[in-house]
């Protein structure tokens, strides 16, 4: 019986594993993708339409990579808009259990980061200084 060398087999080996990776990274790096392009299209003042077509980019993204969290994270906050409390509640439980940036910092796409000006250029009657 005819033994191999274990720094070949290692390497065999090694290899292997970084073939197997290479398509996981590929199809995760695509779901990261498809989680902005979701991103991009919902706002504060997003209609059914809007929030159904960001849902769907997220439901592939999970299909591509399961363990994205951004894209769990997001889904639960789109399926709760959409009114699915319990989709919304295990998309929620699922982004828990992998790293997201978003459920840590608590991302909120829907809210406005700073308040609307009205017509007349000013923040509401509180505005210290408005624009001419």
């Amino acid at each position: 019986m005819q033994r191999f060398p274990s720094k070949l087999v290692l390497s065999l080996l090694g290899a292997g594993i970084r073939c197997t990776q290479a398509p996981a990274q590929a199809r995760c790096g695509a779901g990261k993708d498809l989680v902005v392009q979701a991103l991009e299209r919902v706002q504060a003042d997003s209609g059914p339409g809007q929030l159904e077509d960001a849902n769907q980019l997220l439901k592939r993204a999970i299909e591509l990579c399961s363990d994205l969290g951004e894209a769990w994270y997001h889904r639960s906050l789109v399926e709760s808009k959409l009114g699915h409390a319990p989709v919304a509640a295990y998309a929620m439980r699922q982004a828990q259990m992998v790293p997201s940036d978003a459920l840590t910092e608590r991302l909120a796409p829907f809210v406005l980061a700073a308040p609307r000006w009205s017509a007349r250029g000013k923040m509401g009657s509180h505005c210290w200084h408005c624009l001419v």
